[in-house]
């Protein structure tokens, strides 16, 4: 009877313990809901988006038959034992062979063919943007909201990648067979990303950009880029700090939030997911646990915080001041803080560099035109831009870079890092036929006679 007494007091404090436990867990979701209740009303009333119902509202559905087509696109074959895919590698074999292909080279332009002239029928056929929004609308109709496993996905990403595929055929067909025709097909590509609805999507219409510029860049050095294609792309705008914002946006609403909320009730899958599943060791793994419990929900609330401020900056609505708060250079916090501050400094910084590369390089090809030295407003840009630096190396020899200052204030905090100027070769004459370009410069030396 004793022993009977004993265990059912035993009994009734686990019991007791375990209601204290959930009591107190049950607490503490509901103190994070609310909090992120009264964030998203405040966000609310500021006028931005705060579901993915109004990521969608602010985005058009693409259509569905050119969507499916896109999608079985993405599924063809990839080519077998094809190499140079790398736009480095394509300019170093054309920079050492000029106009003769070399077989790698020409295995890659050869294999990638058919996928590129199936892209340009879609793209004939109307087919206008691929970016995030659109697939969102098609995992909508098709199979309702998507979980935040979904979204950490990015709803279709495979065959976007592709693209990058395409970008780099054209660049082949641009340097070795026909540059009116590949600068036709690369100007095409940059604007399937768009509208962005994601960082995504930004980060892959900025390579885009990137490997079409560098393509113009050679193509003047070699005196093959044609008259209007040049003249269209050196009046082409520079990127525009809101997009930057929309992408910024989508991802606040598409998994900022979603994030936000799953860690607010609980679930801490999503968290595991996105960093890989936390530590491995049994220590590690307790303690990344306990942070998830106890400090997750609110840091995952205050990163949707610094994404919204983050926006409105962008967007000329908040001073560059509010960075310093949403953007610390040692943020304090856990590791969600940290990647997304680690994240957000990136793109913003190369943001900047965006800017000030775009006119970096079409700067050079008006030099390379013979549009003389350039004149000091050239060089110094706009409000809030990077100021470039030129030399006269002599016996045709040029270098154009980015001025070795802090970021200015107009865009990013002047606690940024100074940016290197030239590659480190200031004042280094140049031999005949070189070329290079480094993190914020482009240098060059007379063409080499092919």
């Amino acid at each position: 009877m004793r022993i009977r007494r004993i265990v059912f007091w035993v009994v009734l404090a686990l019991a007791g313990g375990a209601l204290v436990v959930w009591a107190f867990v049950l607490a503490r979701e509901n103190k994070d809901a609310d909090a992120l209740d009264a964030l998203l009303a405040e966000q609310a009333a500021a006028g931005h988006g705060t579901t993915v119902a109004d990521f969608l509202a602010q985005h058009a559905a693409g259509d569905p038959t050119q969507l499916a087509a896109f999608r079985a696109w993405g599924q063809r074959e990839e080519p077998a034992g094809i190499e140079a895919r790398d736009s480095r590698e394509q300019e170093r074999a054309y920079l050492e062979h000029g106009g003769a292909m070399p077989e790698n080279v020409a295995a890659y332009h050869r294999g990638w063919a058919p996928h590129a002239r199936a892209l340009e029928a879609l793209l004939d056929d109307g087919l206008a943007s691929v970016s995030s929004p659109v697939w969102w609308h098609r995992h909508v109709d098709e199979h309702g909201m998507p979980t935040l496993a979904q979204s950490l996905g990015h709803i279709e990403t495979a065959p976007v990648w592709r693209l990058l595929d395409v970008v780099h055929w054209y660049v082949l067909h641009a340097l070795y067979l026909d540059a009116a025709v590949g600068l036709r097909g690369l100007d095409r590509m940059p604007s399937l990303l768009r509208p962005f609805g994601s960082t995504l999507d930004h980060a892959l219409s900025t390579a885009m950009a990137a490997i079409r510029d560098r393509c113009y860049l050679l193509l003047a050095w070699r005196g093959r880029l044609p008259a209007d294609a040049r003249a269209r792309w050196v009046a082409e705008p520079p990127p525009r700090p809101e997009d930057l914002a929309s992408a910024i946006d989508g991802t606040r609403l598409t998994l900022g939030i979603p994030l936000a909320r799953a860690l607010a009730e609980g679930s801490t899958a999503a968290a595991d997911t996105i960093f890989l599943g936390g530590p491995s060791g049994f220590l590690e793994r307790l303690d990344w646990q306990a942070y998830l419990f106890f400090d997750a929900a609110a840091e995952a609330r205050e990163v949707v915080a610094r994404q919204a401020t983050i926006a409105d900056v962008l967007r000329g609505r908040r001073t560059p001041e509010a960075l310093r708060t949403a953007l610390p250079v040692e943020p304090e916090g856990g590791q969600i803080i940290r990647a997304e501050v680690a994240s957000m400094r990136f793109m913003l910084h190369r943001q900047l560099m965006q800017r000030a590369t775009h006119r970096l390089v079409r700067l050079a090809v008006t030099l390379m035109a013979g549009g003389g030295a350039p004149s000091a407003e050239a060089l110094a840009g706009g409000p809030g831009d990077h100021a470039l630096v030129y030399e006269d190396l002599g016996a045709g020899g040029h270098r154009l870079g980015v001025r070795a200052v802090a970021a200015p204030p107009a865009l990013f905090p002047p606690w940024n890092p100074p940016l290197p100027v030239n590659g480190g070769r200031r004042g280094k004459p140049l031999l005949p036929g070189a070329f290079a370009t480094h993190e914020g410069s482009v240098e060059w030396g007379p063409p080499p006679v092919r």
